[in-house]
């Protein structure tokens, strides 16, 4: 199953079985790295030679997170559209007529209140002018 981005007029949900994989492969990383510690520290291999081995790992678990994560986020993301969209639209559906009259009396007011300030403004400049 291919997880690229897609328009978002199409749902395409993200399984739990990606995400419980994602756990699992993080939590065999996080094992490995904590048993090359261990074995770092007992004194009886190169230390810095497991260190370095346990930098590359940490590397590639970091990049790896970084790139499925980066691919579920376009994912989600493009979901959450798709969903955003029949909100719209159910929103659209059921909104109540008396909405309209209330947001047209809300912008008769805003108006009002600008050509107040706008004659506030020009009465303000006809004074400086007649000084």
């Amino acid at each position: 199953m291919s997880l690229t981005p897609v328009n978002p007029a199409e749902l395409l949900p993200v399984p739990t079985s990606i995400y419980q994989a994602l756990a699992e492969f993080n939590h065999a990383f996080e094992k490995l790295i904590r048993d090359l510690d261990t074995l770092k520290n007992c004194g009886l291999f190169d230390s810095e030679a497991l260190a370095a081995k346990r930098d590359l790992l940490c590397r590639i678990h970091a990049e790896t997170n970084y790139d499925l994560t980066e691919t579920l986020r376009a994912r989600e993301l493009s979901n959450s559209s798709y969903y955003d969209r029949l909100c719209m639209n159910w929103e659209e559906l059921t909104k109540d007529p008396g909405d309209v009259l209330l947001e047209a009396e809300e912008i008769k007011r805003r108006m009002k209140e600008e050509q107040r300030q706008q004659s506030t403004l020009e009465r303000s400049k006809q004074r400086k002018k007649a000084r």
